[in-house]
């Protein structure tokens, strides 16, 4: 017969031993063992009569203190009353009606739960900090719902100043790990991640190409793979005017010393250039501006990102245009369509080729630079000589060729250095862009310009 004892401290059956007297049929009371006959159900009760064990019909167990026999027992008899025990344990957890552990739980094996999981820890602080996992095995932490309409897959809700810590080692990394849910290497997409040796916060994106580092000095981002793409991209885009894009701010309260807001490097960390302020003033270096510009297919291949002609070729106006927006014209972002120049000193002169910069990140065609301000160089040649420091250049008879300017006429800028030419091969010449009118100096000079304009 299975059975389960009362307790761990008592054991799986009770024995009551009675010697009988002369016809004696109820037994009763302590047996020889000292304990009291007692039961709950007849049907857990066996009874020997010298060894011999009685059916049912032989005797009578109704009250749950007696035995009584059919027929009187003779003296000396011995009846045995064998009763095993039917219980109940208050601290237990039912399977079919639940209930509560207020202990540790130890499970050496998989724990499978097929409705919401409640959890109720309790933190440092000693706040309760609840965990929940739904049947749509959403989980929710601090709270029992969903934090957002399009149901997260985890939310966390706490009282202010309370989110969520991910501790690591004292020399590791902590990390977020986000993947596309494919197999192997290939399902890593992104960290979001500490480093612990140079105390940065990073973001790493499709395994190490771009990153975003936050730390204690700045913000640093770095692209691996992405050439033709912008690092970033600044939107405040609500259709509307009066909008703002981005604010620096750096440096003492009164703006004194030399502030650096921009810092513009090369692909090794080479500096290009600054844009520093002091006092008020705002300036720029090295800087170099220019106009977009349309080259003559003749002289360019579309989509192609060479040059269209040699750095430092002068160009001029061959029409003006417009760029558009939503298939219509706008007299705002201007455009030139421009060639090489024509004839010497050109009223029409706008600058000296830069670069191509077709298939830049908004996948542009046949768009160039003319440059116009700033520092550079102009393609020169010896039509009026050499040319010394500070002299102008204007265009000359060759085309897309500067020379010395000597008469009343357009310049497009001012030579920065000396140069003696040995024949009529041109020469970069370094100068400082910028579109003027040059009348020589001296009066007798002048009065020459004047006969020879």
């Amino acid at each position: 017969m299975a059975y389960i004892g009362v307790s761990p401290s008592n054991g799986v059956r009770r024995k009551h031993t009675y010697t009988a007297t002369a016809n004696q049929t109820s037994f009763s009371g302590a047996g020889a063992e000292g304990a009291t006959l007692s039961y709950n159900d007849s049907n857990f009760v066996d009874v020997y009569q010298n060894g011999v064990k009685l059916s049912e019909a032989d005797y009578t167990s109704t009250s749950g203190t007696a035995i009584v026999l059919a027929q009187g027992a003779s003296v000396s008899d011995i009846v045995e009353v064998v009763v095993y025990d039917v219980f109940s344990v208050a601290d237990t957890v039912s399977k079919s009606a639940g209930g509560t552990f207020d202990g540790n739980i130890t499970a050496a094996g998989t724990l499978g739960v097929t409705g919401a999981f409640t959890s109720q820890g309790i933190d440092d602080n000693a706040d309760g900090t609840a965990i929940t996992i739904d049947s749509s095995e959403r989980v929710m932490i601090g709270t029992t719902t969903e934090g957002h309409a399009n149901a997260d897959d985890l939310t966390v809700s706490g009282s202010a100043n309370s989110g969520i810590t991910i501790r690591s080692g004292t020399s590791s990394n902590g990390q977020i790990f986000f993947s596309d849910g494919t197999s192997g290497d290939d399902e890593f997409r992104g960290i979001v991640g500490y480093n612990h040796s140079n105390n940065r916060l990073t973001l790493t994106s499709n395994a190490g190409a771009g990153t975003f580092e936050l730390y204690s000095t700045g913000v640093q981002a770095t692209i691996g793979n992405a050439a033709g793409a912008y690092i970033a991209v600044l939107v405040n885009d609500g259709n509307d005017v009066d909008r703002y894009g981005m604010a620096i701010s750096c440096g003492s309260d009164d703006a004194s010393g030399t502030n650096y807001a921009l810092r513009f490097a090369d692909g090794d960390s080479g500096t290009q250039g600054y844009i520093t302020f002091s006092g008020g003033t705002v300036t720029y270096g090295a800087f170099t501006a220019f106009h977009p510009c349309v080259i003559p297919n003749a002289d360019n291949n579309a989509d192609s990102q060479d040059n269209a002609y040699p750095y430092g070729t002068l160009l001029e106006i061959a029409s003006l245009r417009y760029s558009q927006k939503n298939g219509a014209d706008t007299e705002r972002g201007l455009l030139y369509n421009v060639q090489k120049s024509s004839s010497a000193k050109s009223k029409a002169v706008i600058g000296a080729y830069g670069s191509s910069m077709n298939g830049g990140p908004d996948e542009e065609t046949n768009m160039h630079q003319t440059l116009i301000l700033g520092d550079g160089h102009i393609l020169c040649n010896n039509e009026n000589g050499n040319i010394a420091v500070g002299d102008y250049i204007c265009t000359s008879s060759t085309s897309g060729e500067g020379m010395k300017a000597t008469s009343i006429c357009t310049t497009i800028g001012i030579a920065r250095e000396a140069i003696t030419f040995s024949n009529s091969t041109a020469k970069l010449v370094a100068v400082e862009y910028g579109y003027r009118q040059f009348v020589p100096e001296d009066l007798e000079d002048r009065i020459k310009a004047l006969e020879n304009a």
